[in-house]
């Protein structure tokens, strides 16, 4: 990230005729604590506090889990209706404490070891993708306001369901060509420097 941030400085001074400062400099060799990149930025504080959560995760029963991720469903419907985006700085789900809502769901996922089948899942994603796209175009209102405000933010219900339907769709896919498996690696592995890029 420090690589990408001073070479992208650089780049613009050099082509873009952006003025060089030292706080500019200073803010490229720190990038994730002045939020230049969100995504490194919250996956890092997330990745700090990960041996706690693991905790968390491991030393709860199902009841438990099912309670917590049926909260962070709640929470998320909730970041917009009753202003705790503003509150607690989820940030539409920008911020490192959605991530943290996230790693929780997933660590749950693979501790828990239900059992499902594919085709449902694939039913609730569909269900999912076209709520959120009917919500472009039409907006319900029940007893004088939205039902739902956040429909396409990261930390919408709809999207966070969507996301943990796609995830278990793929998560056992197995391709026997070794071609494609090295041309997914491949693929995947500049996701992360395209992001940056970007």
């Amino acid at each position: 990230v420090v690589f990408y941030s001073l070479v992208l400085y650089g780049v613009s001074i050099v082509f873009f005729e952006d003025k060089f400062t030292v706080k500019d400099l200073i803010e490229c060799f720190f990038p994730f604590i002045n939020d230049r990149y969100w995504f490194f930025t919250a996956y890092i504080l997330m990745y700090l506090a990960s041996p706690f959560l693991n905790k968390i995760i491991n030393n709860t029963t199902n009841k438990e889990r099912i309670i917590l991720i049926v909260g962070v469903l709640v929470f998320s419907y909730l970041t917009r209706r009753f202003s705790v985006d503003a509150i607690l700085g989820l940030r539409n789900g920008y911020s490192f404490l959605w991530f943290v809502c996230l790693y929780l769901i997933a660590g749950i996922l693979r501790a828990s070891q239900f059992q499902y089948k594919k085709r449902y899942v694939l039913l609730v994603y569909l269900a999912c993708i076209v709520l959120i796209w009917g919500n472009f175009y039409y907006t319900p209102e029940m007893w004088g306001y939205q039902v739902f405000a956040n429909t396409a933010d990261y930390a919408s219900p709809f999207v966070l369901i969507a996301s943990v339907a796609i995830f278990l769709l793929f998560k056992e896919l197995k391709f026997e060509s070794t071609k494609i498996n090295k041309g997914i690696r491949l693929i995947s592995s500049t996701t992360f420097g395209i992001y940056l890029l970007q």
